[in-house]
């Protein structure tokens, strides 16, 4: 089930997922910031963020109950994704909370980083 899970997360479609949702958190806040509230674009980016949400939830319960068989994503493909996300998320806690939870979070993301960059090095040398 372990194995079946970091599958799943490890996906091309729940690593887009993940960009895809960060996106609309960014395009969200940042027309809420600029027109001072609620628009056009807010609603829709905040649409799009939900829809995708829902559908990765459901996407991965239906994975899961029926065991089915998930190819990953490419190694190196991933950390790209992955490392993209990461600074987008940094970029949207940095717009909404400020510089001192960025600079808390940076430290995390950084750390995470370099350990998901050891952790394909040391495959790739077992290999």
């Amino acid at each position: 089930m372990r194995n079946q899970i970091r599958t799943i997360f490890n996906s091309a479609t729940c690593e887009l997922s993940i960009l895809l949702i960060i996106g609309s958190m960014i395009v969200t806040k940042l027309s809420m910031d600029h027109h001072n509230g609620w628009n056009d674009l807010a609603v829709v980016a905040s649409s799009i963020g939900g829809v995708v949400l829902v559908f990765i939830i459901g996407w991965i319960t239906v994975k899961l109950i029926t065991k089915a068989e998930v190819d990953e994503m490419p190694i190196k493909s991933r950390l790209v994704i992955e490392s993209i996300s990461r600074l987008l998320f940094l970029y949207w806690i940095l717009i909404t909370f400020n510089l001192i939870p960025a600079l808390i979070w940076g430290v995390l993301i950084l750390w995470d980083g370099i350990r998901s960059v050891k952790q394909v090095s040391n495959k790739a040398t077992l290999s």
